[in-house]
């Protein structure tokens, strides 16, 4: 339960950053200078977009183990043999 709530908070929270990131250089963007632009991509996905899917991986991996099936419990059945 615990690395499901640290890693929406890491994935939100960079998320949130980065399209934050993306929206304030959106004149670069509109410019339309290549090099400019696939210099903003590469660094949004180096530092935004690296924490953002390690987020996204623990959230997940929290998720699989959270729902991950209960062994049933079995008796020791020495006693009636």
């Amino acid at each position: 339960m615990l690395m499901m709530a640290v890693g929406g908070l890491i994935a939100t929270l960079c998320g949130l950053c980065t399209m934050t990131f993306l929206v304030g250089v959106g004149s670069v963007f509109v410019t339309g200078r290549i090099e400019a632009i696939l210099s903003i991509l590469a660094t949004v996905g180096i530092f935004g977009g690296l924490p953002t899917g390690l987020g996204v991986a623990l959230f997940m991996g929290g998720l699989a183990k959270y729902r991950q099936p209960q062994r049933p419990w079995t008796k020791d059945r020495s006693e009636f043999s």
